[in-house]
């Protein structure tokens, strides 16, 4: 028979020959051949004659901060129970407990501990404030810095469940600010705060070298941010306020060229030097150069240099261009004399004419003037030429007044002569009396200028007399006979020869 049922017999027999314990809780070994052999399975007692009851182990509770599994824990035999802390604690104990048969619970009671967090070192060069001085579950710690240094990393760690830190460790550095920038013309002191980073509390110094104006704050200094603070808002600058150095040559006297207008002159260009180390720009005014020509006088040249900030420094000199030279005579011209039916004439003339090498008019003082009146004979007229500076050169003229020689003649005999005087000469015209005419032909008209002192025309002139008109019996007519040859003008008796033959001819007809 099998476990649990027995037969009351010792032969063979089939399973329908087998009994079942009273109890369903007793067991039998196998081939039970009486009830006698049901006893109580493992975790059950017996209970009166024929019946079990189960085994049970002492109730179990949970611990403090602890619970069951599924929130149920039996206590009768080979029940489980599994034990669990609450959030942050941390199970000493056995898990899981099972009741044994003999009515004993496996393991070793347990509890519930608040979990902690490794204990956290003192910050360095800062202070930490924990909510608990357990570095327990939920326990938060908040890091600060001394002055001068900057946290790093978590500010705040807070102790998790699985007993842990979060976030990362944190570290006080020293606060520094970065290297200031080198300041152009100027320096800034000392030489770290541009060469390394400067701790909190730095202070830097800003200066401008010589001839620069700081714009700007004086002074820097490291702030607790890291930054660089100053009292007064504004970037740093040394701005160039110092023109430049310029010197010009001493004055300078010169002689100008003989009969030019202007003279060149040499000197020495002056050299401009700026506290920037750079060469400032250097212009003249006028736009002139050493060996450029100026005319007589004084030329003021004044320089000017400027350097990149604007800055204009000047100076100036003098050029006295001196004329010795006198002035040229161009014209002095004396009239021609002057005819006059008077002994007081007024005379007109062309003054004579001056230049001079500044190519400036000249001033010029006379004697006499034209149009002046001269009397008879040869008056000196002194004129004299004066520059700018006083140089002066004279000139003298003539001027000659003549009487003229152009008096009218008399009339000729048994006529007339109308004349007429003019400005430059004297015009006639001859007539005879009634029943008169001119012994030889008389000019038309009679002229005698004043320059010549002749009358003309000269062939005609003296008039001719007039005499009575009679009706000629003969006319005599000079003559001129021409005779063409080969015959030499100094064969002298050749031609006395032809001339006298010539002469009988004529006679003898």
């Amino acid at each position: 028979c099998p476990h649990g049922t027995y037969k009351n017999f010792t032969g063979l027999g089939d399973l329908s020959a087998c009994t079942r314990c009273p109890d369903e809780h007793q067991t039998t070994p196998l081939g039970a051949v009486g009830e006698h052999q049901c006893v109580c399975k493992r975790g059950y007692l017996p209970s009166g004659a024929d019946h079990c009851k189960v085994f049970l182990c002492p109730k179990l509770s949970p611990p403090k901060h602890g619970y069951f599994v599924n929130n149920k824990c039996n206590n009768v035999f080979n029940a489980a129970c599994g034990l669990r802390c609450e959030h942050g604690y941390e199970l000493r104990g056995s898990s899981l407990r099972m009741c044994r048969d003999d009515g004993s619970w496996s393991g070793t009671d347990a509890t519930c501990i608040m979990k902690t967090c490794p204990s956290l070192s003192p910050l360095k060069n800062g202070h930490m404030v924990c909510s608990t001085d357990d570095f327990s579950y939920s326990t938060t710690c908040r890091f600060t810095c001394n002055a001068g240094y900057k946290l790093v990393n978590s500010r705040k760690r807070n102790c998790l469940a699985i007993s842990e830190w979060t976030g990362i460790p944190p570290r006080c550095l020293e606060i520094t600010c970065p290297p200031l920038v080198e300041i152009r013309d100027g320096k800034i002191l000392p030489r770290t705060c541009t060469s390394q980073e400067a701790i909190f509390g730095s202070t830097c110094h800003i200066s401008c070298s010589a001839g620069y104006t700081l714009q700007g704050p004086h002074t820097r200094q490291c702030s607790p941010e890291g930054i660089w603070v100053a009292s007064e808002e504004g970037s740093n600058k040394c701005v160039d306020q110092e023109a430049p150095l310029l010197t010009c040559p001493d004055d300078i006297v010169i002689e100008s060229d003989e009969f030019e207008e202007t003279t060149a002159v040499t000197w020495t260009s002056p050299v401009a030097v700026d506290n920037s180390g750079l060469r400032p720009v250097l212009t003249s005014e006028p736009a002139v150069s050493p060996g450029s020509r100026f005319p007589q006088g004084v030329t003021t040249i004044r320089y000017l240099a400027e350097d990149l900030s604007q800055n204009v420094a000047t100076c100036q000199f003098e050029i006295h261009v001196i004329d010795n030279t006198p002035p040229r005579i161009d014209s002095c011209v004396s009239p021609p004399p002057t005819v006059s039916a008077s002994d007081r004439v007024a005379v007109n003339f062309s003054r004579p004419v001056f230049s001079d090498n500044s190519d400036r008019s000249v001033e010029v003082a006379g004697s006499h003037s034209p149009g002046d009146v001269f009397s008879y004979g040869k008056t000196p007229v002194v004129f004299q030429a004066f520059d700018m500076w006083n140089n002066n050169v004279t000139c003298t003229i003539v001027v000659e007044v003549v009487p003229h020689l152009c008096l009218p003649p008399e009339a000729p005999t048994n006529g007339n002569v109308t004349c007429e005087t003019g400005a430059a000469a004297v015009s006639c015209v001859v007539t005879c009396l009634p029943g008169y005419a001119s012994v030889i032909p008389a000019a038309d008209q009679y002229v005698c200028t004043y320059t010549l002192g002749a009358w003309e025309p000269a062939e005609q002139f003296p008039f001719p007399d007039c005499a009575v008109k009679q009706e000629s019996v003969d006319i005599i007519q000079p003559a001129t006979i021409t005779l063409e040859g080969d015959v030499n003008c100094h064969e002298t008796q050749l031609l006395n020869q032809v001339k006298q033959r010539l002469e009988d001819k004529v006679h003898s007809e």
